[in-house]
C-alpha cells in the first residue's frame, strides 16, 4: 500500500489547532502511517498501546450489551490523547496539546478520517 496519501492527511491535521501526532494505527497496534515528534519504540508501543485502550473499551462495551465506541479520549495535565474508529480495521490516533480546542480537533479527526477510509478502500 502507498502510504504517502496517509502521511498527507497526517499532516494536514498536524497543521491543525496544537496537534503534536497524528497516526493511523490497525486494531492489532501496528502503525500504518504516523507524523509527528515520537522515536520509532515510543511510536511502537503507541500504537499498541491505543489500539488495547480502543479493544478494551470494546469489550467493556460489548459485555454492557451497549453500542461501539466510536472514540476514546484519555486526558492528562499535558493534553489528550484520542482515538478513533476508521472503518473496521483501523484507528486515528491523535495527541494534541492542552491548550487546543477539542471540539475542533474532532471535527477536523472526523473529515480526516473520511479521507484515510476513502484511501483504505
Amino acid at each position: 500500500m502507498d502510504k504517502s496519501p496517509l502521511v498527507k492527511h497526517l499532516k494536514d491535521l498536524c497543521y491543525k489547532d496544537h496537534v503534536e501526532i497524528a497516526s493511523v494505527i490497525n486494531k492489532d497496534g501496528d502503525v500504518q502511517a504516523s507524523v509527528g515528534n515520537i522515536e520509532p519504540i515510543q511510536l511502537e508501543t503507541f500504537g499498541i498501546m491505543a489500539a488495547t485502550i480502543f479493544g478494551a473499551a470494546l469489550t467493556a462495551n460489548e459485555q454492557l450489551r451497549k453500542n461501539k465506541p466510536s472514540k476514546i479520549m484519555v486526558d492528562a495535565p499535558d493534553g489528550e490523547t484520542i482515538i478513533r474508529g476508521v472503518g473496521k480495521n483501523n484507528l486515528l490516533v491523535v495527541r494534541a496539546k492542552k491548550n487546543g480546542d477539542t471540539n475542533y480537533i474532532l471535527e477536523e479527526m472526523n473529515e480526516t478520517s473520511k479521507k484515510i477510509l476513502n484511501h483504505l478502500k
